[in-house]
């Protein structure tokens, strides 16, 4: 981490970090190489993710429970910028779940996480911040404003039905250019939809970005597809000025219309999760995967 950080202004940087199923020892030796300095991002520990993406986890869900209540506990005295719970739909993305499902997925599992750690004593002002969303960022260019709106409107609601309050009902998103849609045959067409992708999820509002090098799927990307990745988002927000504006398809009524009826699909589909016993037992009895 010392030598990866070295030269990162980490104050100013999200730094977001994917562990899966384990996340202790890895918060740990971050914390370590930052040495006290401010951190914002976050560990995505995503117990429930990795179920559903391998189909077994390596230890039980109440053992991850119990590391992520104390990473969590820890986090919200010391370092309440840096979120220590995840929530990847990355996998649900690639297996063809639409946006409905990806957003029933995601609050089914963000709520799985939040009854944990208030079992365990954790009050939802503090547990909430800690929360950090990673979308995909399909190719329906629309779809994708509407599903970033939509899913502030459900976070909001959710984390206000467990009594938090107006600070803690603000969602954090982290978004990531989708895998599924990338061609080997024509990688530099990658270039093309990689950037209609960041597009949409500046304009939908996330509040931090990975744009996928258009080679990714192809081998290890190199210094000047890594490049590429990173001028995509600097030219949308240096040039086109893009994160001038707050929420700047707002008022449009195409995209105000299907943000209001994503929104309430997704509910619709998170409430049907919750009826089965929650994300947990919807994904051991394979009701998500055959949803998808």
């Amino acid at each position: 981490f010392a030598e990866a950080l070295k030269g990162v202004a980490c104050d100013c940087v999200d730094i977001n970090v994917h562990t899966q199923s384990a996340a202790a020892d890895i918060f740990a030796c971050l914390l370590a190489a930052t040495k006290g300095s401010k951190i914002s991002g976050g560990i995505y520990f995503d117990p429930i993710g990795v179920l559903s993406a391998k189909g077994e986890l390596c230890r039980s869900l109440q053992c991850a429970f119990d590391e992520m209540f104390e990473m969590s506990a820890f986090a919200a005295e010391n370092t309440p910028e840096f979120g220590t719970i995840g929530v990847d739909t990355m996998a649900y993305s690639s297996a063809g779940a639409s946006a409905v499902e990806e957003l029933g997925a995601a609050f089914a599992t963000a709520v799985a996480y939040l009854r944990a750690m208030l079992e365990r004593g954790m009050d939802i002002d503090k547990v909430a911040p800690l929360v950090r969303f990673r979308f995909a960022i399909g190719s329906n260019f629309f779809m994708e404003i509407a599903k970033f709106r939509a899913a502030r409107t459900i976070w909001s609601r959710i984390v206000e039905q467990f009594g938090g309050n107006e600070q803690s009902r603000k969602i954090r998103v982290n978004a990531r250019t989708a895998f599924y849609n990338k061609t080997v045959f024509d990688p530099y067409v990658n270039m093309l939809r990689t950037t209609t992708e960041a597009f949409s999820g500046v304009v939908g509002g996330v509040d931090s970005m990975t744009v996928g090098a258009f080679d990714e799927i192809v081998r290890t990307p190199d210094e000047f597809s890594e490049r590429i990745s990173r001028n995509q988002q600097i030219v949308l927000q240096e040039e086109c000025n893009l994160t001038d504006v707050i929420d700047p398809a707002g008022g449009s009524y195409y995209v105000e219309v299907l943000t209001k009826e994503l929104a309430q699909k997704a509910w619709e589909f998170f409430a049907e999760i919750e009826s089965r016993g929650g994300m947990a037992e919807a994904v051991k009895s394979g009701f998500v995967r055959g949803k998808i």
